[in-house]
C-alpha cells in the first residue's frame, strides 16, 4: 500500500518539461491516506511521503488516486506546505496523529 520504488524520475522535456508522479492512496491532495486498515502503518506512510515524495523536485506534479476536494492536480510543493497531518510536524508527531483519526471501518 505505502511501497514506493526508487526509481529516477524522468523529465518529459520534449512534451512539457515537468515531472509528474501519481502517488495512489498513499498522498492525496492536501492529506495522507489511510493507515489504520488494510495492512496501513503510519511508519511507512510518512517514509513514502516524506523520504521519497518530497525528495522530488517541488514543482513535480502530482496526481493523487482519490480527490475528495476538487483538486485534478497539485504539486510537491504545494504539498509540502499545506498538508495539516505533514507540514511543520515530525515523525512521531504524524504517528500519533494517524493513530488518533478513529475513522469508519469503510
Amino acid at each position: 500500500m505505502y511501497a514506493i520504488h526508487a526509481r529516477p524520475y524522468r523529465r518529459i522535456n520534449e512534451l512539457c518539461d515537468l515531472c509528474l508522479v501519481f502517488t495512489g492512496d498513499v498522498l492525496l491532495y492536501r492529506g495522507t491516506g489511510r493507515t489504520d486498515f488494510q495492512g496501513g502503518d503510519p511508519y511507512k506512510s510518512w517514509d513514502s511521503i516524506v523520504n521519497k515524495l518530497f525528495h522530488l523536485p517541488d514543482d513535480t506534479l502530482i496526481y493523487a488516486a482519490h480527490d475528495y476536494k476538487g483538486w485534478t492536480v497539485s504539486s510537491i510543493a504545494e504539498e509540502k506546505q499545506h498538508i495539516p497531518r505533514i507540514a511543520g510536524k515530525t515523525e512521531a508527531e504524524y504517528v500519533v496523529i494517524m493513530n488518533s483519526l478513529n475513522l469508519p471501518d469503510t
